[in-house]
């Protein structure tokens, strides 16, 4: 080959991709040496074309993560940490990632916290694990340990509107409303269409009176969200505290349509009816309340404000009688007068020399009550085994003591005294669903789901309890 051939074919090598290492090797002395130079080149070109391919994979994956906001069912899109990738650190980071957002859906919160650390320990600046182990400690009620994930979140990606709103949550949830209500609001001018950012700030306008200001939370809220449970109800509470109990009523109904069988409507209503003067309705909405949380497993955290309201508007006979509720979890209600505006006198007894023994069983009865609401069932026993020692006939201390021994797990007393409560008030519904939660304990499934079934009905119906028979009453 001449000497003019090579110089063209180093010419040609320099032109092309990797032809500038090319023209840092010697000049080859033969055609042989010449093909091996040529096949070196060639696996060092691949291999940088592999390199800047990685590297542009790398930037564009970064690029993602910094604008895309987190959510947990897109979570391992946001993370930092490329999804693929030569390197095992990354891919451990990953792993652990994806390991720890399964555990968080399936609540298992204190071992996602754990899996999240894994994650942040190999990728510190993976702003989506800091976030969810965040999301973590606030569902197991440690905002302490919730507030600087969150923070660290933000420190990583400052513009991530869900963030910003679980710090608020956190915030309002330790009682610092200025911050909550600051970082809510970063979260709503990020990402306005969040009906959940509303519904915080609605709340926390109420808790600094600021009720307009709520209400046109609120109706964002409802705008971007129409069949919300909470944005109505939460509007009520502004319009009940705003002085428009009418309105508020309105609020309840539009809740209830959205939610037939919500405990927390039946509340708003009651308050409503209270600031209306009518308390026969109020009670008759407690009741209501009351039952159907108790069969749909509903907390009922409203009831001892409420029940306060109605004792101060009610007379003092009828007042006696409403739900005790010390706690959000529900105890049995006692059974209610029918609703009416006009007072509801007491049962009179059927001989007046019976009416002391009555008295004393009534003042018995509520002791044992005030044991149960404590959460004191031992002693509530004895109470209310005094009481129904001094008037066999009171259905309403069988229900009570039955509940006390439904909650020490006595449960074939406990059907035994649901069991002479009915028999004593056919239609004494919160004896019916007592019945049926015991019943399941003791194996009755069938017997359960009558009872169930019956207080259903008796709810359908607006049904009262009915008066203790006649005939019963004369075997004092």
């Amino acid at each position: 080959m001449s000497r003019n051939s090579w110089i063209a074919i180093l010419a040609l090598a320099v032109i092309l991709p990797g032809g500038w290492l090319l023209a840092q090797q010697p000049v080859p002395a033969n055609l042989d040496q010449l093909q091996e130079m040529l096949k070196r080149l060639q696996a060092e070109v691949k291999s940088l074309q592999e390199t800047v391919k990685q590297l542009s994979k790398d930037a564009k994956r970064n690029k993602s993560s910094a604008s895309a906001p987190v959510t947990a069912s897109a979570a391992v899109a946001t993370t930092t940490a490329p999804a693929t990738g030569p390197l095992p650190v990354w891919q451990k980071a990953r792993e652990a990632y994806k390991k720890a957002l399964h555990l968080e859906e399936q609540k298992q919160y204190h071992e996602a916290i754990e899996a999240y650390s894994q994650s942040i320990e190999v990728d510190p600046k993976s702003d989506a694990a800091f976030l969810h182990r965040g999301l973590c400690a606030y569902h197991l009620g440690d905002n302490a340990a919730a507030i600087p994930d969150f923070s660290q979140s933000l420190a990583v990606q400052p513009n991530n509107s869900q963030a910003y709103l679980a710090r608020a949550f956190a915030y309002a949830a330790s009682g610092n409303i200025a911050d909550a209500m600051a970082d809510v609001s970063q979260a709503i001018s990020r990402d306005p269409r969040n009906p959940d950012s509303h519904l915080l700030r609605a709340r926390l306008h109420q808790e600094r009176g600021e009720q307009q200001l709520a209400i046109q939370d609120y109706n964002d809220a409802t705008a971007l969200s129409p069949n919300s449970e909470k944005s109505y109800l939460g509007r009520a509470i502004s319009f009940q505290a705003d002085g428009q109990p009418q309105r508020a009523l309105q609020e309840c109904d539009q809740a209830m349509r959205i939610n037939p069988n919500s405990s927390a409507a039946y509340l708003c209503r009651a308050e409503a009816y209270v600031k209306m003067n009518s308390p026969g309705q109020a009670v008759e909405e407690v009741n209501r309340a009351l039952v159907t949380a108790q069969i749909l497993n509903q907390p009922m955290p409203q009831v001892n404000g409420l029940t306060n309201e109605l004792a101060q508007a009610l007379p003092a006979a009828i007042a006696a009688s409403l739900p005790v509720q010390a706690s959000p979890v529900v105890k049995p209600p006692e059974p209610q007068p029918a609703a009416s505006v006009a007072p509801v006198a007491p049962p009179a007894p059927v001989a007046k020399a019976n009416a002391q023994v009555s008295g004393e069983a009534k003042v018995f009865q509520q002791l044992g009550r005030e044991q149960n609401a404590q959460q004191n069932f031992e002693q509530a026993l004895g109470l209310l085994s005094r009481a129904i020692e001094l008037d066999p006939w009171l259905a309403s201390a069988y229900n009570a003591r039955g509940y006390a021994n439904l909650r020490l797990t006595n449960f074939d007393k406990a059907v035994s005294d649901f069991s002479e409560a009915i028999r004593l008030q056919p239609n004494y519904t919160n004896a019916y669903v007592n019945r049926s939660a015991a019943r399941k304990h003791t194996g009755d499934q069938t017997g359960a789901a009558a009872d169930q079934k019956k207080a259903a009905e008796l709810i359908a119906g607006d049904q009262r309890p009915a008066a203790p028979k006649s005939d019963l009453s004369a075997k004092r």
